[in-house]
């Protein structure tokens, strides 16, 4: 058993705990700050490699709809690096992203700014460390496809020969973004990132994620809206393989097993009787009938501006 002073203990222990922090805060930390050899983070949404690649923190998930394209696509249009340079890393939860929810179709409309001026710092702080080495105005360099350039002809180097010098200078507030008539992948017709993981199956979503210990859930709802359970057990349901137990939570009976396919054949055998009295005559026809009903009757105006019937019958072209 080896003794430890307490000198030792404070010298080597706070070494240690300074090198966690350090790590867990390299995210936040003012790129001017740091070390060469730290990654060139200059906000929460990128950060890029000694070797050029560029990695994207996305905070929305992908779930088909095409997140994991659509962000990588901005960034390159931003900062004019090409799409198979790119890295897509899904965001871990911490108070960097206050708003980490996917839903209502907002991953553009939320991101398009943020990401945009993320690389569009990480742009002018390469091109800042390129000026400065070549001695040339940074205003008339560009990057483009990954290479840093000078209009002269004189100087051209790939973007990983300045990460080391940008990561040491400040964030700029307001980086100038680059004008709509200078895009190139925004607005044209791009392949999806994620296609051949798709359609070979390799791609992962969030049902594929595996975690020691975990368990699956089924859960036997009523049949017709506004239903209530009457009476139910689950004794023939815990006789199932791979069940673990049976519980009633808010809007049903949940079987929680070992596997999905347990926690299927859980819920068949359960043994429920359903109060179905408040949703008697309640089906696709009745809902039709119903819409149709409301229809033929005067609306409410909740807002009234202009006169569109006018418009519309004064209108040169319809």
């Amino acid at each position: 058993m080896t003794t430890v002073s307490r000198r030792d203990f404070l010298e080597t222990g706070t070494a240690g705990i300074a090198l966690l922090i350090g790590i867990g805060q390299l995210g936040c930390r003012n790129p001017a700050a740091g070390h060469a050899s730290e990654p060139f983070a200059p906000s929460q949404w990128l950060r890029i490699g000694a070797d050029g690649r560029v990695t994207i923190i996305n905070d929305k998930s992908e779930m088909g709809q095409g997140s994991s394209s659509v962000v990588p696509l901005i960034v390159a249009e931003e900062l004019g690096v090409s799409l198979a340079a790119i890295t897509v890393e899904h965001a871990k939860p911490s108070l960097k992203f206050d708003d980490m929810g996917t839903s209502g179709s907002d991953t553009v409309a939320s991101r398009w700014m943020p990401l945009r001026r993320a690389a569009a710092s990480a742009r002018e702080m390469l091109i800042a460390a390129a000026a400065t080495q070549w001695h040339v105005p940074a205003a008339e360099c560009i990057i483009e496809n990954g290479t840093v350039k000078h209009p002269s002809g004189n100087h051209a180097a790939p973007l990983a020969r300045f990460v080391a010098a940008a990561a040491k200078l400040p964030v700029p507030p307001t980086p100038a973004l680059k004008p709509a008539s200078a895009f190139t992948l925004v607005g044209t017709r791009t392949p999806r990132l994620d296609t051949q993981s798709v359609v070979t199956g390799a791609k992962l979503y969030a049902m594929d994620i595996r975690i020691p210990g975990m368990l699956c859930a089924a859960i036997a709802r009523c049949p017709v809206p506004a239903g209530k359970l009457a009476r139910w057990s689950g004794e023939k349901a815990k006789q199932v393989a791979g069940v673990r137990q049976v519980v009633q939570v808010s809007n049903g009976i949940a079987v929680v097993a070992e596997s999905t396919w347990a926690a299927f054949k859980g819920r068949e055998a359960l043994e429920l009787v359903w109060d179905e009295s408040a949703g008697h005559g309640v089906d696709s026809d009745a809902l039709w009938t119903q819409l149709a009903r409301g229809f033929a009757t005067s609306a409410k105006d909740a807002r009234t501006e202009g006169n569109a019937h006018a418009a519309i019958g004064g209108a040169s072209r319809r």
